[in-house]
């Protein structure tokens, strides 16, 4: 299969702000199918610095097909925070057909879909496949930038549990491994994105790390962080959202506590 540039479309190489060598394309069409979030202007971001003419519509864009033409590739994310869909078991619903549709638009070389790398998100591996259209599928576990939005503007100080373990990718990384995908010859795979484990104090706290470091985090052993909890609750009047996350990471890791207890 060929990758969407040919042999006289050769990129030119440019540095990249950390030095590095990389790629850049010339003005090349891409459709960017997501919905509004950090996940999807990052992406966005990254595509038009490559050099990339990005063109994005939410998912929910009823004439995708329309969008597509004159695009040589489609890039699909179906979730605005791959984090909380992989919590949510939220599969995306029916947008890949209607992306699958699009993809038939004359011009269309490759279909790139960053998908939450959870068995619920299978299905749409298994559509894009059978499609038999030129694809690359990149899996990532969710993203710090993505915990970073939820304490953005929260409290000076977080009081979580050292307890867990999340894994999360970065999103620059998921960014250059679409481009990356983009630019293969090596169609129709699964690349998954290089990711990292932490605890959920550990997480909030690498989270903080990449919006600045303004929230502190502070490590606490379960039993004072649930103590702490509704006290939080109160003097907030409402849920933090900061906390009503990682309850909702804690609410995942008990199912897989109790299932190694079992294996034991």
């Amino acid at each position: 299969m060929q990758s969407m540039a040919s042999a006289d479309e050769t990129p030119d190489v440019r540095e990249d702000d950390a030095g590095e060598q990389v790629a850049y394309r010339r003005d090349q069409p891409v459709l960017l199918v997501a919905d509004e979030g950090g996940t999807a202007s990052l992406i966005e971001a990254v595509l038009v610095a490559r050099g990339y003419r990005v063109t994005r519509v939410p998912t929910s864009e009823p004439d995708l097909f329309s969008y597509a033409l004159g695009r040589e590739a489609i890039v699909f994310v179906p979730a605005s925070n791959l984090l909380s869909a992989q919590l949510g078991m939220d599969a995306g619903g029916d947008v890949v057909h209607d992306v699958l549709r699009a993809a038939r638009a004359p011009g269309v070389g490759v279909v790139v879909a960053a998908l939450p790398d959870a068995p619920s998100f299978d299905p749409i591996v298994d559509a894009i496949a059978r499609e038999g259209k030129p694809y690359v599928i990149v899996r990532a576990p969710g993203l710090v930038e993505e915990v970073a939005e939820t304490i953005r503007h929260a409290e000076q100080t977080l009081w979580l549990p050292r307890i867990g373990r999340v894994p999360v990718s970065r999103g620059h990384a998921l960014a250059e491994a679409l481009v990356a995908a983009l630019e293969t010859e090596e169609q129709g795979r699964i690349v998954r994105v290089r990711s990292e484990s932490f605890d959920v104090a550990g997480l909030f706290a690498a989270a903080s790390d990449a919006i600045g470091g303004h929230v502190r985090v502070r490590g606490v052993t379960p039993f004072v962080y649930r103590v702490v909890r509704p006290v939080a609750r109160w003097l907030k009047r409402g849920e933090p959202a900061p906390l009503a996350f990682a309850d909702q990471l804690l609410a995942r890791q008990a199912p897989a506590r109790a299932s190694a207890a079992m294996a034991s």
